[in-house]
């Protein structure tokens, strides 16, 4: 497949990039768990690479956040989806990120657990 250049004044076609998908016209979505970025020294292309494991759109039978060249997992953002969006933050030992409110909720266990360390520790 092909996706149109509609950025200048003709409309020139291009093949689709690698790791994505283009269902039509300008459309450029992102494959499931790649990342695109305009690539400014190859006449505005996209180019597409994996970020990270967990990072990149997800894109299944159940759910599918891939909707942009530039899609990240939910609760990211930025260059590689390398950051939490706003109102979110980063999950300890996982590349998730979860709204603010959330992680009061997954906090709530830790402080009896650290008292009964504590105690049993001493």
């Amino acid at each position: 497949s092909s996706v149109r250049n509609t950025g200048g004044h003709e409309n020139v076609c291009h093949d689709c990039p690698y790791g994505a998908q283009c269902p039509g016209g300008a459309s450029i979505i992102a494959q499931s768990g790649q990342w695109g970025w305009i690539n400014d020294t190859v006449l505005q292309t996209v180019a597409n690479l994996p970020p990270p494991p967990g990072l990149g759109c997800t894109a299944n039978s159940v759910f599918n956040n891939c909707t942009h060249f530039n899609s990240c997992s939910a609760g990211r953002e930025g260059v590689m989806c390398g950051r939490c969006a706003a109102g979110y933050g980063a999950v300890l030992f996982s590349a998730r990120c979860v709204q603010h409110d959330h992680c009061l909720q997954d906090w709530a266990w830790f402080g009896p657990l650290f008292v009964l360390g504590s105690v049993g520790y001493c």
